[in-house]
């Protein structure tokens, strides 16, 4: 399990900027979409200005990470706030894949399967998304969360081989 280790935001956003202006992996590269950076630029000022500038983490996941065939990526331990998510679909296959965001970690994935907080869906290569939430998405199991890629929504199917699995990271506070 990686801990939980909140430290100062300055640091944290500078790791964001890099991670969106150079993102690639496994044949997709460039920066994200503006959109994107523009997302995380306001939820950056968000959180300085009217939030405290409270202590963060950066916590970035690759696409072997997230692969449900090995219990999905584990994520970071004790109850934590989810305040951005970035990921981008980085191989070329075309199955649409689900990257969610689990509350638990366990070993039976699949429909039906408790602890999914959130989920983005994912079709072709190069496809990206992003999700803000400037109050922070409340995790709140103590043994750890989990990031898995799937291609069912709240499924056990991994995305084969990482040709449609994502890579990217999250941003998360204390909760």
């Amino acid at each position: 399990m990686a801990a939980t280790s909140f430290g100062d935001p300055n640091l944290v956003w500078m790791k964001v900027s890099q991670a969106l202006s150079v993102q690639g992996s496994a044949g997709v590269s460039g920066a994200a979409n503006p959109a994107s950076q523009n997302a995380f630029r306001a939820l950056k000022l968000q959180l300085a200005t009217q939030a405290g500038n409270k202590q963060l983490q950066f916590f970035p996941f690759t696409e072997a990470d997230v692969d449900i065939a090995s219990s999905g990526f584990t994520g970071p331990t004790g109850a934590f706030r989810l305040y951005g998510a970035w990921a981008k679909k980085s191989g070329t296959g075309t199955t649409v894949a689900f990257l969610e965001f689990r509350n638990q970690i366990n070993t039976t994935y699949g429909t039906g399967a408790t602890g999914v907080l959130l989920s983005m869906r994912y079709s072709g290569p190069g496809d990206e998304g992003f999700y803000i939430n400037p109050a922070g998405l409340p995790f709140t199991q103590t043994t750890g969360s989990g990031i898995t890629s799937a291609t069912t929504i709240n499924g056990a199917t991994s995305t084969a081989a990482d040709a449609n699995s994502q890579h990217g990271f999250i941003v998360i506070g204390a909760n």
